[in-house]
């Protein structure tokens, strides 16, 4: 642990890491910090905090200990470092990839978080940081879970498939094994990506200020363009329906990319709900609801309630009731949302079917 330069630090703080120096931990406070902060019970304080400095420096002195005080120099580091590959503290090779992680040990292993906010997909073996026996996969949108592709060793390996704005969570255990009874469904494309193209309609179903009068399209756009002042102001649902015929190919399954969206689609296909799309990359599987020749897509597609709220203050209406709040805007000046512009609202696309294959990993 690096502690950096301060002036103040509470005793409670130094008392902590003088205990964790004490245990084996290894601690390098750049330099000792001057006082306390506050003046609440001042010279008490003051006091323990000179008995637990003292503390420091002795133990700083001591040959054998894990504590470093003073400037970062070329000793420390390998002092440091040597520590640090005795206490088992990995480097997490995932962190020159791209993705986000964060981990967090549990009581049979360790838990790890991916997030994919780079342009370009991921596609390939990490090797963990933490020693493992076995591990999982699980959505976090859909709670999907499955047995990862694994290689176990010194340095296990996972394979992971994350596109971008997606997340996987990954589930480790070092002595059991995963309770996941299928296989994680890696997938590759087979071939390239068909637009869906035809007449959409639209119906608005639930919202307002008022329903605006639904119809079709060939083009989609925010449905703020579909129509006028009602469509502008709309905050609420809208269903959008296209009948479509399967793209040519074989495929173990297919993706439906919806494209831009906004801001949440439920999605369902010929009849059957495959799942709501709430976030990027706003994907969702067919499985085995793709069939030859005809099909039926009908997404709910709900936006936010800024177009609502900016008619509400164009027009005057008194909204804003809520009892004991301060309701401002950024500059903590009273909230007027008059001014802004109209958002874009609804399925933008471009909605398109790509062909997968499952792959069949070790």
């Amino acid at each position: 642990m690096l502690v950096p330069a301060t002036r103040h630090l509470p005793v409670e703080t130094l008392r902590h890491l003088l205990q964790l120096a004490r245990s084996g931990a290894s601690i390098h406070f750049v330099a000792l910090p001057d006082d306390v902060p506050g003046l609440g019970r001042l010279e008490e304080r003051r006091a323990e905090f000179q008995r637990l400095l003292a503390d420091v420096r002795g133990l700083a002195q001591t040959p054998t200990a894990s504590l470093l005080v003073g400037p970062e120099l070329e000793s420390d580091r390998a002092v440091l470092r040597e520590q640090l590959l005795r206490a088992d503290c990995a480097r997490e090779s995932v962190t020159a990839t791209g993705l986000n992680f964060t981990r967090r040990a549990h009581a049979t292993g360790h838990d790890y978080f991916f997030a994919n906010l780079t342009a370009a997909p991921f596609n390939g073996w990490i090797r963990l940081g933490r020693a493992a026996n076995a591990a999982s996969l699980t959505d976090p949108l859909t709670g999907r879970s499955g047995s990862a592709a694994f290689r176990p060793g010194a340095n296990p390996q996972v394979y992971l498939q994350v596109a971008p704005g997606e997340s996987v969570l990954l589930h480790t255990v070092t002595h059991a094994a995963v309770h996941a009874p299928e296989p994680w469904p890696y997938v590759e494309t087979t071939g390239p990506a068909t637009p869906l193209e035809g007449t959409w309609t639209v119906e608005f179903i639930t919202g307002g200020p008022t329903l605006p009068p639904g119809g079709q399209t060939t083009a989609l756009k925010s449905w703020t363009e579909l129509g006028g002042a009602e469509t502008e102001s709309f905050s609420g649902t809208a269903r959008y329906r296209i009948e479509f015929e399967r793209p040519e190919g074989k495929a173990d399954t297919w993706l439906l990319d919806l494209g831009d969206v906004r801001e949440s689609a439920r999605v369902s296909l010929n009849g059957t709900p495959l799942g709501t799309a709430w976030s990027l990359p706003f994907r969702l599987r067919t499985g085995p609801h793709l069939k030859p020749g005809r099909n039926l897509l009908e997404l709910e597609v709900t936006n936010l309630a800024a177009n609502r709220i900016r008619d509400l203050d164009r027009r005057g209406v008194p909204w804003k009731i809520m009892h004991e709040i301060n309701f401002v805007n950024i500059d903590y000046k009273p909230f007027d949302a008059s001014a802004w512009p109209v958002t874009p609202s609804g399925l933008l696309g471009p909605v398109t079917l790509t062909p997968l294959r499952v792959l069949k990993m070790p």
